[in-house]
Formats: structure tokens, C-alpha cells, sequence
């Protein structure tokens, strides 16, 4: 990517990781995608793929909460925030795993 900036040669790179601002226009805007980019002298560019079928965006959606609630939980410390990103993680599997793992 760096060199393809430096050097003004377009280079497409097959998995960059993105904010996706409608790159994926059926996941919300601030979420993290890998999708593939384009670099050249003017920067970064997402190539859009379109929109996810839609019970794997749903499934990314619950991903990306669940993510932006453990975040939020490891900047203020507030174990129910970090109980409920476990409780809403499709593959945690009981209430007993997660007092396990918030209380050590």
C-alpha cells in the first residue's frame, strides 16, 4: 500500500480492513469491513461488493454490537456492559460461562 501511494501506482490489494461508511451499504457506517482497496498517489480506495445477503448481514449486525458493547466495556470498565456482549455473542452459550469468565 505504501509504495503504491508513494510511487502513484494503482495496486489492488485483495483484504484491507476499512471503517465502512456505506461500502457495505446494508452494515451500519462505523463498523470495521475487510474488503478489497485500491491504493495509487490520492490514497486508500474500499471497492464496494454491494450489499450482504441479508441473514449474513443480520448476523454481521449482531457482530458488530457485540463488538462496539465490548469495546465500550474495556474503555469504562462496567462489568454489565462486558455481561451483556457476552450475553448477545451467538457462540457463548450460558449465562454460568459469562459470571465465569466477567468474575474470574
Amino acid at each position: 500500500m505504501i509504495s503504491a501511494v508513494l510511487r502513484n501506482r494503482r495496486h489492488l490489494i485483495e483484504s484491507a480492513v476499512v471503517y465502512n461508511r456505506s461500502i457495505i451499504p446494508n452494515l451500519c457506517a462505523d463498523a470495521a469491513v475487510e474488503v478489497p482497496v485500491i491504493a495509487d498517489m490520492a490514497g486508500i480506495h474500499p471497492v464496494s461488493l454491494g450489499p450482504l445477503p441479508d441473514a449474513i448481514a443480520k448476523l454481521m449486525a449482531t457482530q458488530v454490537s457485540v463488538q462496539q458493547i465490548a469495546v465500550e466495556a474495556a474503555v469504562h470498565a462496567p462489568k454489565e456492559l462486558a455481561s451483556q456482549a457476552l450475553l448477545i455473542d451467538p457462540v457463548v452459550n450460558s449465562e454460568e460461562a459469562v459470571r465465569g469468565l466477567i468474575n474470574g
